[in-house]
């Protein structure tokens, strides 16, 4: 009897075709020979994957479960459903992890693509399936590629497998074109070159602006830490933590969006950044949940939003400051992004710097992450440029 592949097996060979195919045309001549319907379907979930990791995952997951197994009905994805198998399971152990590892996290779910509203329903993805995948046309897309999947074999769905990873590379390579524009950009401005505070903090303010922008304040404030820890006394053998990303609160493990720990890897200086809310009293009985079982020197909580404190609260915010800073001992600092960002310019040595660190930054989470996008990283080109031109001459 013939031993079924294995599920590396069967990711790795997709994988390696797909690479085949891309690299002779860029995958035309496979994906046309699809049939006109599921070349169609395979296109939209093609179109910008790494704004729809799930679906990519899950989609990924039970096209490999097809052709290891072929009789088995993908579209029953939980065990609780008759005949179904684990699709979570599946997916958590071969084929997130193996999508990190080839195309890296911006196009990977954090374990599981079944960790959404989108695919947690008790009930298999038959074309009336009712959660709530979005858009409307992704999710027709992917429940008639499954209904037409389990209508043939496991070769269809290896090809189908193989045509899902040709899309994973286009737009893995054009991501890579664009941070090469951006390293360009980057390598062009002169740590020597003097702009004024007011020119950044006028950048940064329109920068912020843009679509979906909300990441962008908390890199920025986070580019100005890894500055601040280096030349700033009261930070001296004082620990940045690395940026992470934004998680689900069931696997959220830290205190806020930035975090410096002291020698002894307490927490020295925690800032939670909120994007167009106005800090209320409830966000800070939020952040007292959070520490008052805990040892925080500082907690800032900022806001984008003008004013940043929600009209009409703010005296019972100030007297929540004091109350907490009296029980615990920490202090909470409420505040505006762009004024903390403004007062953190002026402590450094050159201003100028936070231009190349923040710039170097955006790419990185550009790298890794969906949450910055394109349309960001050619606004804030723009704004280099600008302070390019304006400074040599």
């Amino acid at each position: 009897m013939k031993a079924m592949p294995s599920p590396r097996k069967i990711l790795e060979d997709a994988y390696n075709t797909a690479i085949f195919e891309y690299e002779k045309d860029r995958g035309e001549q496979f994906l046309n020979q699809l049939p006109s319907s599921l070349k169609y379907w395979m296109s939209i979930i093609g179109e910008k994957p790494d704004k729809h990791r799930a679906t990519i995952a899950v989609l990924a997951t039970l096209l490999t479960k097809k052709v290891e197994t072929p009789a088995q009905d993908i579209r029953y994805h939980r065990e609780d459903l008759p005949n179904g198998f684990s699709g979570r399971s599946y997916d958590t152990k071969y084929v997130t992890p193996f999508i990190k590892e080839k195309f890296g996290t911006k196009f990977a779910m954090k374990e599981s693509g079944w960790l959404t509203r989108s695919f947690e329903k008790a009930e298999p993805f038959h074309l009336n399936y009712g959660g709530q995948i979005s858009p409307e046309n992704l999710k027709k897309a992917f429940l008639h590629i499954l209904d037409e999947v389990q209508q043939s074999d496991g070769d269809l769905a290896k090809k189908l497998l193989i045509a899902l990873f040709i899309y994973l590379l286009r737009r893995k390579h054009e991501i890579d074109k664009e941070i090469e524009k951006l390293v360009s950009a980057e390598e062009s401005i002169s740590i020597e070159k003097r702009v004024m505070i007011s020119q950044i903090i006028q950048a940064l303010e329109d920068h912020f602006s843009i679509h979906n922008a909300s990441r962008l304040p908390v890199i920025a404030i986070y580019s100005a830490y890894q500055i601040l820890v280096e030349e700033v006394e009261r930070f001296r053998g004082k620990t940045l933590k690395p940026l992470r990303g934004h998680v689900s609160p069931d696997y959220y493990v830290g205190l806020g969006d930035i975090e410096v720990v002291d020698e002894n890897g307490e927490y020295f200086e925690v800032v939670e950044v909120k994007y167009d809310k106005p800090i209320d009293a409830s966000m800070i009985m939020d952040v007292y949940g959070k520490i008052r079982k805990r040892k925080v020197k500082r907690y800032y909580v900022l806001s984008t939003a003008q004013p940043y404190i929600k009209i009409g609260e703010e005296a019972i915010v100030r007297d929540l400051v004091i109350r907490i800073m009296t029980e615990i001992g920490c202090e909470i600092i409420v505040n505006g992004v762009i004024s903390t960002i403004n007062y953190y310019l002026r402590l450094m040595q050159d201003p100028s710097r936070f231009l190349k660190t923040y710039t170097h930054n955006l790419e990185e989470e550009f790298k890794k992450r969906s949450e910055v996008t394109e349309e960001h990283i050619e606004d804030w080109k723009k704004k280099l440029n600008m302070f390019f031109s304006q400074t040599s001459e």
